[in-house]
């Protein structure tokens, strides 16, 4: 009867750790996952990768490109005019390549409209 129950015992210890070890593999698949529904935003969509060669045409005025997150949780861009220039701003853009506003510089606000959690910001290219 011991042995029954040990045996008992082992196995479901065992199917509990396989168990974890599976749902661990869906946490490392899940933080690989896309952004705007896409593995590589700069090559697969063809909006931004126009951008790019935009950027690169004009080689001496460095620029960036971020992902972010706005309206708690839709995902975009937003792409620098200058960085390190003071009066330069930034557009928030969405995953279709609509421009939504001008973030800073001379004439535009903070992106207020649009509530972008600044934290969420993350350097996807740089001309520089």
């Amino acid at each position: 009867m011991k042995n029954k129950i040990l045996t008992l015992f082992l196995t479901a210890t065992l199917a509990a750790a396989a168990l974890l070890l599976a749902c661990g593999k869906e946490k490392e698949q899940a933080a690989e996952c896309t952004f705007c529904h896409v593995e590589n935003p700069l090559t697969d969509l063809e909006w931004l990768k126009e951008i790019v060669e935009e950027i690169n045409s004009i080689p001496l005025v460095p620029r960036s490109i971020y992902t972010c997150i706005y309206l708690s949780g839709t995902e975009g861009f937003i792409i620098s005019e200058c960085d390190n220039c003071p009066d330069a701003g930034e557009w928030l853009y969405d995953c279709s390549g609509n421009r939504l506003c001008l973030i800073g510089g001379l004439d535009g606000e903070r992106g207020t409209a649009y509530d972008i959690d600044w934290d969420t910001k993350e350097t996807i290219y740089r001309n520089y």
